[in-house]
């Protein structure tokens, strides 16, 4: 399993204001949480940007309000990836023993029309010392 640090600001799942009744302070690793959608209709909230490309997050371990890491996943064109395709109700047959049984890899999502593989899993450690001010890159 690949791991690498990142700056905590990126991680932020922020929080409600009730005066402009918008969610602040999130981060853009915290914004693509999808594993909600990716269950109800294989679709995932908008991707950030890393060193190999675009991912999303279907996973996070927090201490109190803190996020201490993300489990993440690229995102790859459909047609671009040669190994073994599902969709999230095809994953929960697979037998307890298939390397995919109990993970994103090889699951297929959409963006609208677009179809995209979820594939090799990083998780995202946060890095108090990697503070710094982050932008924001938009795919889609």
């Amino acid at each position: 399993m690949k791991t690498d640090t990142v700056d905590p600001a990126r991680l932020s799942t922020g929080h409600w204001d009730h005066n402009t009744n918008k969610q602040i302070d999130e981060g853009d690793i915290g914004r693509s949480y999808s594993a909600d959608v990716i269950a109800s209709d294989s679709a995932f909230r908008k991707p950030f940007k890393w060193k190999d490309g675009w991912r999303i997050s279907v996973g996070s371990v927090s201490i109190g309000l803190k996020i201490e890491s993300v489990k993440t996943y690229r995102l790859v064109p459909f047609n671009t990836y040669e190994g073994e395709k599902f969709t999230y109700e095809e994953s929960h047959n697979l037998d307890d023993n298939h390397v995919s049984r109990f993970s994103y890899e090889g699951m297929i999502v959409k963006k609208g029309k677009e179809q995209y593989i979820l594939t090799e899993l990083l998780i995202l450690i946060s890095d108090e010392k990697k503070i710094e001010t982050t932008k924001q890159l938009t795919l889609f």
